[in-house]
């Protein structure tokens, strides 16, 4: 039963935040990653209409997320405090130590 709740739990949360997500953000989602936001990238710098300077930065990202802004911002977004521990969980189990914001309380 564990294994049912907790794949429900994942594959409702990926749904529910997949369809907030530009088509241009790739981390972490399923069919993109990484590799394919080289590719886009690539596509796009190599395209003359394109004008533009692009500075990116993939390494190291999620560690300099402000943990207590995002929480406030997935509570504005759903109303299920279980849902909303769930994903500070995952959150807080995936912060590597050594990055700039460290939040290591219970939740």
């Amino acid at each position: 039963m564990y294994h049912y709740k907790a794949n429900y739990y994942f594959y409702a949360i990926q749904n529910f935040f997949n369809s907030l997500f530009l088509p241009c953000s790739y981390g972490y989602r399923p069919g993109k990653g990484a590799v394919a936001a080289i590719r886009k990238t690539a596509s796009l710098c190599r395209n003359p209409k394109n004008q533009y300077v692009l500075r990116l930065d993939i390494d190291d990202y999620f560690n300099h997320i402000d943990h207590d802004r995002l929480e406030r911002r997935v509570r504005g977004i759903s109303q299920d405090s279980e849902l909303v521990r769930l994903i500070m969980l995952c959150v807080k189990m995936c912060h590597w130590p050594g990055g700039r914001k460290k939040r290591f309380s219970s939740i």
